[in-house]
């Protein structure tokens, strides 16, 4: 399995770059995101809790953020006019008044500039007395030099509106012994008082050497704005320092490092777009706000989230995953249930790793928690019970077959006699090719004995539902019976029909050497009965994504067979699921219905799909499609529809007959007539999507009518019956119809009915 490098290495969430530059840290996504939606009251609120004096920042800031845009090949995103736009169109610009009780510690601030109201403000918010000493008559400091009077003003006296500080104007402090508190925060301005300090300040924390006592703003040389964002840090410290009486930093702050990103600026699209203008020429227009928002990229990692179809519908990303992973694994966590789901769904296709610039397989992590979910028979059977029970019935006598290339060992006409065990190519179609149409199989294996003629043929499962249900212990005994019979076929070089197949080989009997069936018949040119088509899209399966000579080969055999061929969005290296595969099916049917959807929307061209999982599933949906055996074997239409699980079953036999007959020679036993039944075509269909077979309805009433052991309807007749089979309890309403059964209802549940020793029933 691919190495599983860690959910804690996903860069998703990672600070913006513009917003490692921001002295506030503000988190620009959200900020972007309220004012693309026209929310400029949250986006108000996004912006004041950051800056804490949002008209005068809005006002002053110098952009450090526009230097480190992105948008490359046009103009920088205009965040001080959006700031502006959302401070403008606030209805409301009163602070919050929390309210919070007083604690008994006590803080004092030297300087009542904007840095020391920023420190006072926060420290008093969260309930600490505060004593601002200021040597002049007002607070502000120097903001009244900058910018309007009467609105700094007004800024300032409404986010201290609330604030239960005490100021002390005219108070010039010439010693920290003239203050009784419990700490000191110094913000005396440029060329202010320093008390002896500033030569031993740490500059990333304000701490001085001086226990308790922080010292930040233009004093240390910082500009304006930045002053405002000391105040906010030496907040944070400062209240460190009153509730334990020692400094206390995580691992970033020990090293007095700035925020970095690990986001890179080629994550992201160039684009050329220009800067929106203000009409009035001072303030954005609502809508010319959010026209100007539109432009930022909001720079986050979408590498996996982008292309994930389970991560879209369960509206999760690589973090979130993992912890509801974590939660699901511990028993009680209180979002299992749904996460159960979303850990049975991925079919690990591999997309999240492949895009993910990190590496990290999301698919492996997943598949590693539902084998131990199955360990502790945690993880709901039923989800599963279906494919691995299709499993057995692939890898069983009646439909398995396991063959030397026809005429091993008989003489040839160049005269050389090729000896049982060495076959150069063993044909592996996998189990759902057939399954779809037997002649994609026969048809194949013809024409690969036509080129290749010590070409041996292995009917059967590659394993891949044990391995989707995290049953590790069956699928090890598969393999290991696989890996017997390619040894006793003399280790031939595996020749895979389906890209599932080949993966699946490849990862769990690596020491065979497998290539796509395309890959050797591409040189080969197409047969006689081709027929040519288009336009048409070659759909590519998402197992084929690491596979270009495969997808090569698949377009070289339509081309030459004439098809007018077109490119599907994803495709290539990019890809994506159909749908199909894994447990989705059954945990999650809405999930599998949406995402074949999608897929099937690409194009009103017919698909080619090489993976008859793929064909089968449009097929399902409407839409039109074809495996790319019925273009070069001239099969069946486009509008063909795909066989029902019974009638997959039924095919699966046909064909282990038919190969037995053409190629070697020999007629098989025929089978014991089935129990005719009747199920009308509806009901039929309801049945497919249930995956209930009509072999599991005749073991119903086979066992109903043997045993006794069903409620009859005195009026009509009519059966009903139950059977248990692994953990699903099948239901059946019948009734007699000539020398069978028609079937009049039936269902399955996991619930386990308890039964009695005699069941007590009406008599007709």
């Amino acid at each position: 399995m691919t190495r599983n490098i860690g959910i804690e290495d996903c860069i998703r969430g990672d600070m913006a770059p513009c917003g490692c530059v921001c002295p506030f840290g503000l988190d620009t996504r959200d900020f972007i995101e309220k004012i693309r939606r026209g929310s400029f009251d949250a986006a108000f609120k996004t912006y004041r809790n950051a800056v804490v004096f949002p008209d005068i920042v809005a006002r002053l800031c110098p952009e450090p953020c526009k230097g480190r845009c992105v948008l490359r090949g046009g103009e920088a995103v205009e965040m001080r006019a959006l700031e502006r736009a959302g401070v403008a169109y606030a209805r409301n610009r009163d602070p919050i008044n929390f309210n919070i009780p007083p604690k008994e510690k006590r803080a004092a601030v030297v300087g009542a500039g904007l840095s020391g109201l920023t420190c006072a403000l926060r420290l008093a918010g969260r309930g600490y007395r505060v004593t601002v000493y200021e040597k002049s008559g007002r607070a502000g400091g120097r903001v009244f030099e900058l910018m309007p009077e009467d609105a700094a003003r007004e800024d300032i006296e409404r986010q201290l509106k609330f604030t239960d500080a005490e100021f002390k104007f005219r108070t010039e402090i010439t010693s920290l012994d003239e203050i009784e508190a419990d700490g000191v925060y110094i913000a005396t301005g440029a060329g202010g008082m320093d008390f002896g300090l500033r030569g031993d300040t740490d500059l990333f924390t304000g701490e001085t050497s001086r226990p308790g006592v922080f010292l930040g703003g233009e004093l240390t040389g910082a500009g304006f704005i930045q002053a405002i964002a000391d105040g906010i840090h030496a907040a944070r410290y400062f209240e460190r320092w009153l509730m334990v009486g020692v400094m206390l930093r995580d691992t970033r702050e020990q090293a007095g490092e700035a925020p970095r990103t690990r986001l890179r600026d080629e994550f992201f699209p160039a684009s050329a777009a220009p800067a929106v203008r203000a009409a009035s020429g001072e303030v954005y227009s609502k809508d010319e706000a959010k026209a100007e928002a539109f432009r930022c990229l909001k720079c986050n990692c979408e590498a996996c989230t982008s292309r994930c179809d389970l991560m879209e519908f369960f509206r999760v990303e690589p973090k979130v995953i993992k912890e509801r992973v974590d939660s699901t694994l511990i028993k009680g966590g209180i979002i299992e249930g749904n996460s159960k789901r979303l850990i049975s769904a991925c079919n690990q296709c591999g997309g999240c790793r492949d895009a993910c610039p990190a590496g990290i397989d999301v698919g492996a992590l997943l598949l590693e928690s539902r084998r131990a979910l199955y360990r502790d028979n945690a993880l709901p059977t039923v989800w599963n019970e279906f494919w691995q029970r299709d499993m057995e019935f692939s890898n069983g006598g009646d439909a398995t077959l396991f063959r030397e290339a026809p005429g091993a060992g008989e003489n040839r006409e160049n005269g050389e006699d090729r000896r049982n065990g060495e076959n150069r190519y063993a044909f592996f179609p996998g189990c759902q090719l057939g399954a779809s149409d037997p002649r994609y199989v026969s048809e194949a294996y013809r024409w690969i004995l036509r080129h290749e003629p010590d070409t041996a043929l292995m009917l059967c499962c590659c394993g891949a539902p044990a391995v989707w249900g995290g049953r590790e212990r069956e699928h090890a005994a598969w393999i290991a019976a696989l890996r017997g019979k390619w040894m006793s076929m003399g280790k031939p070089v595996l020749l895979a029909a389906c890209s599932s197949c080949k993966r699946m080989l490849e990862e769990y009997l690596p020491e065979s050497t497998c290539r796509s069936v395309y890959e050797i018949m591409a040189p080969w040119g197409a047969p006689t009965a081709a027929a040519a088509i288009g336009p048409a899209a070659v759909f590519d399966p998402c197992s084929s994504r690491r596979e270009p000579r495969t997808q090569e080969s698949v377009r070289a055999l339509l081309r030459a067979s004439g098809a007018d061929l077109e490119e599907l969005p994803a495709s290539g290296e990019d890809a994506r699921c159909c749908g199909w595969g894994g447990n989705a099916a059954v945990a999650s049917p809405q999930y599998v219905e949406k995402v074949t959807q999608k897929r099937a929307a690409q194009s009103e061209a017919v698909y080619v799909a090489y993976c008859v999982n793929c064909r089968d599933s449009f097929a399902r949906m409407g839409k039109e499609s074809l495996h790319v055996f019925d273009v070069l074997f001239g099969l069946n239409g486009a509008n063909r529809p795909s066989p029902d699980i019974s009638r997959r079953r039924e095919n699966r036999l046909a064909l282990r007959a038919a190969l037995l007959r053409e190629f070697w020679g020999e007629e098989q036993e025929e089978a014991r007539n089935p129990v005719r039944l009747a199920v009308e075509p509806e009901l039929a269909r309801r049945l497919d999507a249930e995956l209930i077979l009509e072999d599991d309805l005749r073991e119903v009433i086979e066992h109903c009518e043997t045993s006794g052991r069903k409620l009859i309807d005195r009026q009509d007749g009519r059966s009903v019956g139950h059977l248990l089979k692994g953990a699903v309890t099948y239901w059946v309403e019948y009734e007699a119809c000539g020398d069978g059964w028609r079937v009049l209802n039936a269902y399955s549940h996991r619930l386990m009915v308890q039964e009695q020793d005699k069941l007590i029933h009406s008599a007709p």
